[in-house]
């Protein structure tokens, strides 16, 4: 099973999150992971498990996607959220199969991007970018005909695949795919007129849906037998393609472009048309630097490369070190920061972020992120939790969702902590139940305050203030006090008005 197969094929149901505080830093088992309920919604986020240290944390909410497997009975259904770093939810997606939940920026405005589509029988993920802006309104729905094949013989309506996509200064975006095509595997031990998966990358003008370049592995040359993924009996046909590259990070950087494979454990530098420059192995036995042992990586996620000059670069990788059953449970996974120097062509290790006394070992997906203060965050992947360090490496933060032993029961392909502000098109909703006003304001990111009005009837010219709440969590309640058939609601940033809800029946 490749890595995002155990992201897509195992995903049937979302596990969302609410709070509890442990007394220490580490994993806990339960048998069944809890999850929030609401009255003014059906969403059923899990109930995060946060863990804080003193130390000052970064500014902004988590950005993920949780999934939750289908021997859940919590009701938990897939989808995109946002969270603040305490366990409340902020803003959950309309049900559905996504990954890369992130805020870009499209046309120097703040944009909240994910990947949404449906999985082949092997887990191979085809679909669509949704790009909305701060009120959840999708400005863009980048569903492109890139004409490739999948493993049933048949061309996906939308072509983009789930592991990464990246909004660029130019108003274009870089996605990823596959496409199942034949290939000399004789190198490996398979067929001559093998099948494979072959990864490819397009860069997309956003508004005109114009394809401005194509980039495929096996067309840029790159040996199969570098590749460290096991045939197993794959290769044979069409249904059963051998995954040998498995691309699942791409980076536009300037006019170039920095992509990775897992599969070969390697990462490439392009320039703007495509063509290799430069090559880092992970393994330290090919590519275009000598790569010291403690600076080795494997099976790695989130492959990111900033500051580069003539002279020097950083790159850093959520590196998982393992990969179910091959390396699985034998080398903690790491969050590895490295720095290239172009004139003697090495790399060097900045900084490691794990913890010694409790290692966490993530055979598949994962991200790492550094945050503008110098902390560091990271997803572990399959491994239901999110780590904030500091910039020393010290743990300041842990976020559980899930169970992680014996069998995780939840995972998020990638984790983020962004800044993000949004004021949602859709109104504020309440309920009335046993006479208390629930309300909540799905995505609303920066309510402080509630207003309840009252009246008899069904008119908002009738109704009164009955008197204002403060904000707390996702929902909030307000009891009433008899003698009122109708209520609605005011969402306030402090003395600011933001939006009323419709008038609503208390009977």
């Amino acid at each position: 099973m490749t890595p995002f197969m155990e992201l897509l094929v195992v995903l049937s149901c979302l596990i969302v999150q609410a709070i509890a505080v442990p007394r220490r830093l580490a994993r806990q088992s339960r048998p069944n992971w809890p999850v929030q309920t609401f009255q003014s919604t059906s969403f059923k986020p899990p109930l995060l498990q946060v863990t804080q240290s003193n130390a000052t944390l970064a500014d902004g909410l988590v950005v993920y996607t949780p999934s939750s497997s289908s021997s859940s009975k919590n009701g938990e259904s897939a989808s995109a959220m946002i969270m603040t770093d305490s366990g409340e939810l902020v803003w959950n997606s309309p049900i559905g199969l996504s990954t890369n939940l992130v805020v870009q920026t499209l046309f120097d405005n703040p944009v909240l991007q994910y990947w949404t589509g449906t999985v082949d029988a092997l887990g191979h993920g085809y679909g669509k970018v949704l790009i909305l802006d701060n009120t959840y309104t999708a400005i863009y729905d980048i569903c492109p005909d890139l004409n490739v094949i999948g493993t049933n013989g048949s061309r996906p309506i939308c072509g983009i695949d789930g592991h990464d996509s990246v909004i660029t200064d130019q108003g274009t975006i870089v996605v990823t795919t596959t496409n199942v095509t034949t290939a000399d595997l004789t190198s490996v031990g398979g067929p001559t007129d093998g099948w494979v998966f072959d990864s490819l990358f397009y860069e997309i003008d956003i508004k005109t849906g114009a394809i401005l370049l194509e980039w495929s592995a096996l067309k840029a040359g790159i040996p199969i037998n570098e590749t460290h993924e096991p045939l197993s009996g794959t290769g044979n046909n069409q249904s059963n393609a051998f995954d040998w590259f498995h691309m699942n990070s791409l980076q536009p950087y300037g006019d170039k472009y920095f992509l990775n494979s897992r599969h070969l454990s390697q990462s490439y530098f392009l320039d703007s048309k495509g063509s290799i420059e430069w090559t880092i192995d992970g393994y330290g036995k090919t590519g275009n630097f000598s790569v010291p042992p403690d600076a080795l990586f494997k099976w790695e996620h989130h492959a990111r490369i900033q500051n580069v000059t003539n002279e020097t670069a950083i790159l850093h990788y959520f590196n998982n070190n393992n990969a179910a059953p091959i390396d699985n449970g034998t080398t903690p996974t790491t969050g590895l920061i490295l720095q290239l120097n172009f004139k003697n062509h090495s790399a060097s290790v900045v900084q490691k972020l794990s913890v010694p006394d409790d290692p966490i070992f993530t055979p598949a997906e994962g991200s790492l992120t550094l945050l503008s203060n110098g902390n560091r965050f990271m997803g572990y992947g399959t491994i239901p939790i999110m780590r904030e360090y500091g910039p020393q490496g010290d743990l300041r933060l842990q976020l559980q969702y899930g169970i992680v032993t014996p069998t995780p029961s939840a995972f998020s392909y990638r984790a983020f902590k962004q800044v993000w502000h949004a004021t949602p098109a859709a109104n504020p909703v309440c309920v009335v139940k046993e006479g208390t006003v629930y309300m909540s304001w799905n995505g609303a990111t920066d309510v402080t305050e509630w207003a309840v009005y009252g009246g008899s009837a069904n008119e908002t010219s009738a109704l009164r203030q009955l008197g204002s709440v403060a904000r707390s969590g996702f929902e909030t309640a307000f009891n009433l006090t008899g003698g009122v058939g109708y209520v609605s609601i005011a969402a306030y940033n402090g003395s600011e008005w933001l939006r009323n809800s419709t008038v609503i029946s208390v009977l």
